[in-house]
């Protein structure tokens, strides 16, 4: 699924290496972030629900869900350079009232493991487009929206069950079918590596060193 030795996906993740001038883990995988929302759009599919894309078959298809969209990123981060990972958890969106939902995101390491939402729903790529001709209609602001708020922001509503080790074998073991799994929101046991959040609203932080965070207060 996650396939960073694809000649294509190299090919796209060295050309925005390259255009960054830059050999910073978090510029490049905001590059490569970016080209993501240019690039691809969020898309469950209803005719073949249980079939899953790899991440070179989202390169053709420019379309996916969370997982599907998660597992080219992490390829084209690992392909240039970046340690990436797959996520899986639960998300507790406005629209399921307070209720967890399976999910799955990415992280890339730039010192630190840094969450990437790449499942967002900005826009759809136009159905008469080639894949990469560029024609793809999205809204810069949007995109900018995006990426303040789903780029390096680690998010009260994401709570991580399982990170992959690196291998195709872990993210089989840890692919549990969460995708179908809805309810309550869990309760903390203070035994769980991950500890329990706020989900009171936040305000978005950009710090100094470039890494974002969540903070009770605007200053």
């Amino acid at each position: 699924m996650i396939d960073p030795s694809n000649s294509e996906i190299k090919a796209i993740a060295g050309k925005i290496r390259d255009e960054t001038e830059s050999e910073d883990a978090q510029a490049v995988a905001k590059a490569l972030f970016i080209w993501m929302k240019n690039n691809t759009a969020y898309h469950v599919s209803k005719e073949n629900p249980n079939y899953t894309q790899s991440a070179i078959e989202v390169l053709h298809s420019r379309q996916g869900d969370c997982d599907e969209l998660s597992f080219l990123y992490i390829s084209l981060c690992r392909a240039a350079g970046i340690p990436a990972r797959f996520v899986e958890g639960f998300w507790a969106g406005k629209k399921f009232d307070g209720e967890y939902v399976g999910h799955v995101w990415a992280e890339f390491y730039d010192g630190q493991w840094t969450p990437v939402e790449l499942a967002t729903v900005w826009g759809k790529p136009d159905s008469s487009a080639a894949v990469g001709d560029g024609s793809f209609d999205f809204n810069s602001y949007v995109i900018e929206n995006d990426l303040a708020i789903n780029f390096g922001v680690s998010q009260p509503d994401h709570v991580a069950t399982f990170v992959d080790g690196g291998t195709s074998e872990s993210i089989t073991r840890g692919n549990g079918g969460l995708s179908n799994s809805y309810g309550k929101r869990p309760s903390f046991s203070p035994y769980t590596w991950y500890g329990a959040e706020s989900y009171d609203s936040k305000y978005i932080v950009s710090c100094a060193d470039g890494t974002r965070a969540l903070s009770d207060e605007m200053d």
